[in-house]
């Protein structure tokens, strides 16, 4: 714990934005800011109703007036048609934070891939962006980043023309080539050339946004939600 905060401290000194992640459900025998931590056993996990975490989340749904339910919720079913579940079960997600209208949801989720002893558990933050139009389908993300993976399924690279940088720093696939350039408008090419690069796709109704697969932290998930916000304003 001492070597946790002294790092930390180097960290933002540095200009470093650092964040612990987890340790909200664990508890220590003393006051002492580097005392041992333990995992509380089940009774008084429930007796905390919300995490650090949990509590800071809370008060960014109250900074965007959105809704926002931390409870584990099971029904998942309009994340199936995305690309990036097809091999991937999901388990549940919580911590959510809806916007008014419902079009846009934050939450952060729990999938597993692989089986038995391969079987691995992943924890990330996402956004779900409901449209009020159809588009193609695609996936969108940094070039070199899933590449190899999508390209052993048979999938190859569109370019965009006249947008020689965006070809060069992002990889675009889909069935659809035609369709697909045709809605990367220099509009929205020019958005996401301005942005933080986030993995996104279209399932030909909504759309799936995420940065790393682990959880965010809360500057991540205020910075994810402006993201998709303005995102959803250009292409709607």
């Amino acid at each position: 714990m001492e070597n946790l905060n002294n790092y930390q401290e180097l960290f933002s000194k540095r200009g470093g934005h650092f964040e612990v992640l987890g340790l909200d459900l664990h508890d220590t025998d003393s006051k002492h800011p580097f005392a041992l931590r333990r995992l509380l056993p089940v009774p008084n996990m429930i007796k905390k109703s919300l995490t650090r975490r949990q509590t800071s989340i809370e008060e960014l749904a109250e900074k965007y007036a959105l809704n926002y339910k931390s409870i584990k919720q099971r029904e998942t079913h309009f994340l199936d048609n995305f690309l990036f579940f097809r091999t991937k079960k999901i388990n549940y997600i919580y911590n959510q934070l809806n916007s008014k209208n419902g079009a846009l949801n934050a939450f952060d989720i729990e999938f597993s891939e692989g089986e038995f002893i391969a079987k691995e558990v992943m924890r990330s933050t996402m956004l779900h962006i409901k449209l009020n139009k159809d588009i193609p389908e695609f996936t969108l993300d940094r070039e070199g980043f899933l590449e190899k993976v999508y390209a052993f399924a048979g999938f190859k690279d569109i370019p965009i023309d006249n947008h020689s940088d965006f070809s060069r720093h992002f990889y675009l696939l889909g069935e659809d080539t035609q369709a697909i350039q045709a809605f990367f408008t220099d509009k929205i090419t020019h958005f996401f050339e301005n942005n933080p690069y986030y993995h996104v796709e279209s399932n030909g109704n909504d759309l799936l946004i995420f940065g790393r697969e682990r959880l965010a932290s809360i500057q991540e998930i205020e910075a994810l939600y402006d993201f998709g916000r303005r995102l959803k304003a250009i292409v709607s």
